[in-house]
């Protein structure tokens, strides 16, 4: 059995930034989003997929981000996207759209698909 594990991680981060009402989430600097902070010495995200990563039956893991912040995630977390099976993809406008992203790039020999909110380790 093969599993694959897709990583929403394209959300704006509003509640936990604080923005004021009306401000624009896009605004904010992709560093102070929930789930590119670092927790205990790593990034939020990559806490999420530890246990992914020990498995023995794990194929692949797809890591979708805002296509705003995709370049810089690439750079700032280079060491760690190399240090698995991880692919980063732009992510959508939603949720749903944002998983449909992650389904698409998912190798078709795959059995079983988990998702996993990057924002919670």
């Amino acid at each position: 059995m093969s599993l694959s594990v897709i990583l929403p991680a394209a959300g704006r981060s509003t509640r936990f930034s604080q923005l004021p009402p009306g401000a624009m989430a896009s605004l904010l600097h992709p560093a102070m989003k929930k789930p590119f902070l670092e927790l205990a010495g790593q990034p939020v995200w990559y806490r999420a997929i530890v246990p992914f990563l020990q498995r023995s039956d794990l194929s692949q893991i797809v890591v979708a981000v805002s296509p705003e912040d995709q370049r810089w995630f690439e750079d700032r977390f280079r060491a760690q996207i190399t240090s698995g099976p991880i692919r980063v993809v732009a992510g959508g406008e939603e949720r749903a759209d944002t998983v449909e992203s992650g389904l698409r790039e998912i190798d078709s020999s795959v059995e079983l698909v988990a998702v996993h909110d990057a924002a919670r380790p």
